[in-house]
């Protein structure tokens, strides 16, 4: 069973955690290593330089490993055992932050040079958390404590801006994007299980195929399908989608919903049909 999987950033190198510890094997297929293999791990992470790796197993341990020389670096960081526990590396670098999805307890740690330093509190002024996609987010402390309390009713379902001041919950039937530190509901949206935010947090893709403009709060584009999972671009121009019917992943642009890639390559379609709830 495989909990966690993730490439490094030059996608040579694929690590997937599970219950015979973490197998590492090249784009290939070729194993290269077993970390920890008689131990269960949830979560296995590149650092954005790819030069380390990050698991996090059931036990609570945090391990963090050179890459290539597959060597533990001395650390002491431990979280509260738990199924979903989780570690990663901010893109950045300077941080690890290792706990759970958001409403679980996290923590952050300063690291440098595959050193993992001083543990970082609200008295630091930083606070943070782990993304539902993995991702490690850390910010100011107050908002990271508000996304922490919103995030605790819909712990599954929750994401944030990278800022950490914007944040999409879902339940009850509605999706609501909302001020982390005040609460203030920006608008509401209908329910769109698995709802993504842009990098500058001004837009958002649902499953159901529709991106949202928040500033207008009305659809920008329609994409058709439903989409198992979705992930914006770096620079919010352009959206992923996984679909399992047929099997593929399409690459949309944001402004005109125009299928600009699908793998495997196929010919694009369109008779799929668009559905949305108030045209």
């Amino acid at each position: 069973t495989v909990y966690g999987v993730d490439f490094s950033p030059n996608g040579r190198l694929v690590a997937a955690a599970g219950r015979g510890g973490v197998r590492v094997s090249t784009d290939t297929g070729r194993e290269l290593t077993t970390l920890l293999p008689r131990t269960l791990v949830y979560s296995a992470r590149f650092s954005r330089d790819g030069r380390f790796l990050v698991t996090a197993g059931a036990d609570g341990a945090v391990r963090v490993w050179r890459v290539g020389e597959w060597r533990e670096a001395a650390s002491e960081v431990r979280i509260v055992p738990n199924l979903v526990a989780r570690a990663s590396f901010t893109d950045d670098g300077r941080f690890l932050v290792a706990g759970g999805y958001p409403g679980w307890p996290n923590r952050v740690w300063r690291f440098e040079e595959g050193r993992v330093g001083q543990q970082l509190t609200k008295r630091d002024g930083l606070g943070g958390w782990i993304e539902p996609d993995a991702t490690a987010r850390v910010v100011n402390a107050e908002t990271a404590a508000s996304a922490a309390r919103l995030a605790s009713a819909y712990p599954y379902s929750f994401t944030t801006s990278r800022d950490g001041t914007l944040a999409v919950v879902e339940g009850d039937e509605l999706t609501r994007v909302v001020r982390t530190r005040t609460r203030k509901l920006v608008t509401t949206l209908p329910d769109a299980y698995g709802a993504v935010l842009s990098p500058g947090g001004s837009r958002v893709a649902t499953q159901t195929g529709i991106i949202w403009d928040l500033e207008f709060r009305e659809p920008v584009a329609m994409l058709s399908g439903f989409n198992e999972g979705m992930s914006f671009s770096r620079d919010g121009r352009l959206v992923v989608s996984a679909s399992g019917e047929p099997d593929a992943a399409r690459v949309w642009d944001v402004e005109s919903g125009v299928v600009l890639a699908e793998l495997p390559p196929r010919p694009p379609r369109y008779q799929d049909p668009v559905s949305l709830a108030d045209p």
